[in-house]
């Protein structure tokens, strides 16, 4: 069956929409609450710049694991609180400059809107949409992308699960046609030790269906990560993460494409002056697959540099 191609735009005013007519019912119902609750509103924008290097080759996901190069991003964003209700949008572009010659540079812009919406003292529905135009992806090297999800967050004390699924819909843009979709669904578990630290584990499912047969491909990833707070302004993350995917209609000779890493990650984040934010890390991704240009080890290293400049809050 053919996927369901969704043009980015409508689907950005799709889901403004929808933001509305649930914020007007969430409105209604608590309007006579809201007069008496205090409104919080922010806008801000973010500005970074991000070296890579990394020893591979290949391209995973839309972090560009195996490639290294500079990206430079602004994201203009926007949150309200009022009462139950919960709103944010934020649009984005990178600029992502690769140093490998045989990949050529790339613009990427994003926009999502969200409306949250306290149910209880202790669970939030929430839905968000989002639009982002010449992503790298697993399948392809520049996709544009509309996705829709909902959420519901459960949260006691120092316990938090979040259960997000959600549906994706691509267009490339490197080959002349094809588009793909498919579902994404995730569980996450947080358990926060004092301030600043916390544990977590999540589970995440994707999958994407096309019309080109080999770009079709579904994956789970299974993560751990942990947060210590060494100082006031001085954070250490630790994680594990490991994927497992297949691609029914790619053959290595006569089997189907597979492939499995493990990665070990670290990252320091350091916050200074007015705003600044300098954060380093690095993984090492140790894979295995059928792939010979697959199945490989790769190094990683990441320096960022981000300033915060703060309209209204």
């Amino acid at each position: 069956m053919k996927p369901l191609h969704v043009n980015a735009r409508r689907l950005a005013r799709a889901t403004a929409l929808a933001s509305i007519l649930l914020a007007s019912a969430g409105w209604a119902q608590d309007a006579d609450d809201e007069l008496e609750t205090d409104v919080r509103e922010r806008a801000w924008l973010d500005l970074s710049a991000t070296g890579v290097a990394a020893s591979g080759r290949s391209f995973d996901a839309n972090e560009d694991e195996d490639r290294s190069g500079g990206l430079f991003r602004a994201e203009l964003g926007w949150d309200r609180d009022a009462g139950a209700n919960h709103f944010d949008a934020i649009a984005s572009t990178g600029y992502y400059a690769y140093t490998d010659e045989e990949r050529s540079d790339r613009w990427s812009n994003a926009l999502s809107l969200a409306y949250g919406r306290d149910i209880s003292d202790t669970v939030q529905l929430s839905l968000r949409g989002r639009a982002a135009t010449r992503l790298s992806t697993l399948e392809s090297r520049e996709a544009d992308e509309a996705r829709l999800q909902g959420r519901v967050a459960f949260q006691d004390g120092n316990h938090r699960v979040r259960v997000t699924g959600g549906w994706r819909w691509r267009n490339y843009q490197d080959r002349d046609t094809g588009t793909g979709d498919g579902p994404m669904a995730e569980i996450e578990y947080r358990y926060r030790i004092g301030r600043g630290n916390f544990v977590l584990a999540e589970v995440i499912y994707d999958a994407i269906d096309s019309d080109i047969e080999r770009l079709t491909y579904d994956r789970v990833t299974v993560r751990g990560a942990g947060r210590v707070r060494l100082s006031r302004d001085l954070d250490l993350d630790l994680g594990l993460r490991w994927r497992d995917w297949d691609n029914d209609f790619r053959l290595i000779g006569t089997e189907k494409r597979t492939a499995s890493s493990i990665a070990p990650e670290v990252e320091l984040t350091y916050e200074f002056g007015d705003d600044w934010t300098l954060s380093g890390g690095g993984s090492i991704i140790w894979r295995n697959s059928n792939d010979p240009d697959y199945d490989r080890t790769v190094y990683r290293g990441v320096l960022s540099l981000e300033k915060r400049f703060w309209i209204a809050r």
